[in-house]
């Protein structure tokens, strides 16, 4: 049984007012201690209000990066298909102004061998 109370008694909030009186190095009234309790307890509500609001903050910045990112895909898919697009008509021109020479280019090849 002694075991089991030390043990309690060591993960106990007991032992840490027993701590805070020894560290202290007097004994503290029932007010103090309650004036103590509520300044922790205050403290530790605005480390959770500032936390949700840190957290609120880096769900915004990963909204905006994650918009950001998809702006510079959408921009980019457009450059490509807009680059392949211009591709296309320019290799239809050549074949165009291929067909137009060799038109009238092998005529006139075909003459000029006649000629000589």
């Amino acid at each position: 049984m002694p075991q089991f109370t030390a043990a309690f008694l060591r993960h106990s909030v007991y032992l840490g007012i027993i701590r805070l009186v020894s560290l202290i190095g007097r004994m503290l009234t029932v007010k103090q201690w309650d004036d103590f309790v509520r300044f922790n307890k205050a403290r530790a509500e605005k480390e959770m209000c500032n936390s949700v609001l840190l957290r609120e903050s880096i769900l915004h910045i990963l909204q905006q990066t994650s918009s950001d990112l998809q702006a510079q895909h959408t921009a980019t898919a457009y450059g490509y298909r807009h680059r392949l697009h211009e591709y296309a008509m320019a290799l239809d021109e050549l074949y165009y102004q291929k067909k137009l020479v060799s038109f009238f280019a092998i005529p006139l090849f075909s003459s000029l061998q006649g000629r000589s």
